[in-house]
């Protein structure tokens, strides 16, 4: 695809990503499994993967915001953290895992657009060996959920 023909199709694209098998890690997992079941995707694409990798560059291109879910590993267990991403280049060139900001800037170098981002967390406890989610993390997903729901609502505006 040239860069003129990347146009923006899709409004806003949801992506969570972590280990699912990692206790806290899998945080993007579990919130976009509930997304999925609790809003209407209408102009909203939904993916849980379980890092960011290079070929999420072309879904990127083609939205008007992209939001990254991720369990953060710094601040107190359970708080909820939003920041806003810009690209970098500082992407490894064989780096089978990237940061959101990496991400971007990959998708800029090869498509020529790079939507605004944004990057829910929750600051976790455990990434232990384990399918579920510590108490302080658990407790504070509803409040996330409330949170990137209006999010989503702002961005159909």
């Amino acid at each position: 695809m040239s860069k003129d023909e990347a146009t923006t199709v899709l409004p806003l694209l949801i992506i969570g990503y972590g280990n699912s098998l990692r206790s806290d890690d899998g945080l993007g997992w579990h919130v976009t499994q509930e997304l999925l079941r609790t809003v209407d995707s209408a102009g909203v694409e939904i993916i849980s993967c379980g890092q960011l990798t290079a070929d999420l560059a072309e879904p990127i291109s083609h939205a008007g915001q992209v939001l990254f879910i991720d369990a953060a590993h710094s601040g107190p267990a359970g708080q909820v953290i939003c920041k806003r991403v810009t690209p970098t280049s500082e992407a490894a060139a064989f780096s089978h895992q990237l940061s959101p900001e990496a991400l971007l800037g990959i998708t800029l170098v090869l498509f020529g657009a790079c939507p605004e981002a944004t990057l829910f967390s929750i600051a976790g406890q455990s990434f232990e060996f384990g399918d579920s989610l510590s108490p302080p993390v658990a407790n504070c997903m509803p409040a996330l959920i409330s949170r990137i729901k209006e999010f989503m609502v702002e961005c159909e505006k």
